[in-house]
């Protein structure tokens, strides 16, 4: 019992204050435990707090995220459905394009198969070529040269579309969008080449023969024209009455003069025109009047002259009307330059 006793005895001085505490209701012991157990209280229901907000912020993540995914589907269908509309315009734009290519291409080549034989015609086989006419020869070597890379970047494209459609290798929506691209673009440029070095040609060609001058002056002679002025033309205010007369009017810039408007309005007649005895040629220098026109102050001053010359010199006046033959309508006669522009 003794023993008993001492080894309690000894237990008791070992154990920690707050042990004590449960046997001698220490006060300080006491109230030290009461608030650690508050503590830890608190720090439970803070605990159950968060946890109960992640359970209720991840149900709210999984309903958001739910609407987002069918917010996706529904934009995904939008967005092939626009794929599929952008590729239905640029295959019909393609379609298209060829079409009008070819046709294009084909009325040129035609233009140039004419233009061509006239120069034959009229320079090669009359003998008369001249070194400068190499041109031709550059500008469509230029040409054919520009048409070629372009068609093979053609080549290429139709190559890479083929395979696209028949499956033979895998594409995107934007890789046979900007195939069709390419294929639009090349087929513009060789339109666009062509083009060029057929009115480079023309240009050339126009001012070596004349071509597109060919109706007009060459098929008229000198008189024919200049009475055609007068008849049709800026010159009907030269007409005198029972005469046939010829003219041509004329606005040129006074490069002497301080004024940068400054004109000489000009015009030359000559009468008769079927046979001509009289020329007649007045410039006004600066006139200030409503126009600088030749056709309009100059040339009814030339009429004055002529017929007063006319009648003094004795030449009887025509009964009749000249003929129409003479000189066609004006709509068939070259702009006549009644203006500084056209001089």
């Amino acid at each position: 019992m003794k023993r008993t006793i001492q080894i309690a005895v000894v237990l008791f001085a070992l154990l920690p204050g707050i042990a004590k505490a449960q046997w001698t209701f220490d006060i300080v012991s006491v109230e030290a435990y009461i608030n650690d157990h508050k503590k830890q209280r608190s720090l439970l229901l803070a605990r159950s707090t968060l946890e109960y907000s992640n359970k209720l912020l991840h149900e709210y993540s999984c309903k958001e995220i739910g609407d987002y995914k069918e917010l996706n589907i529904d934009l995904d269908k939008y967005t092939r459905a626009f794929d599929a509309i952008d590729v239905m315009y640029q295959s019909l734009r393609t379609v298209l394009n060829v079409k009008n290519t070819y046709t294009s291409v084909s009325d040129r080549i035609g233009d140039y198969k004419s233009l061509l034989e006239d120069f034959n015609a009229k320079i090669l086989k009359r003998g008369r070529i001249e070194s400068a006419d190499t041109l031709i020869i550059s500008i469509n070597a230029r040409g054919l040269r520009a048409i070629a890379r372009e068609g093979e970047q053609l080549y290429k494209s139709v190559s890479d579309l083929v395979l696209y459609a028949t499956g033979a290798a895998a594409c995107s929506t934007s890789d046979l969008l900007m195939v069709l691209e390419a294929i639009n673009r090349s087929l513009d440029n060789i339109e666009r080449h062509l083009n060029r070095a057929y009115f480079e040609t023309w240009r050339y060609i126009q001012v070596r023969i004349g071509y597109w001058k060919a109706k007009v002056y060459r098929s008229r002679t000198m008189r024919e024209m200049m009475e055609a002025v007068v008849l049709y033309g800026g010159g009907r205010n030269a007409q005198i009455a029972g005469y046939r007369v010829g003219g041509k009017s004329g606005t040129s810039q006074k490069l002497d003069s301080a004024d940068e408007k400054a004109r000489i309005a000009s015009f030359v007649a000559a009468a008769p025109i079927d046979d001509p005895q009289f020329l007649c040629l007045v410039c006004l220098d600066e006139p200030h009047s409503w126009t600088t026109a030749g056709g309009s102050l100059s040339a009814p001053v030339c009429a004055e002259v002529l017929e007063q010359t006319l009648v003094y010199r004795g030449v009887p006046r025509a009964t009749e009307a000249p003929a129409a033959s003479t000189a066609e309508t004006a709509a068939d006669l070259p702009a006549d330059g009644d203006s500084f522009d056209g001089a």
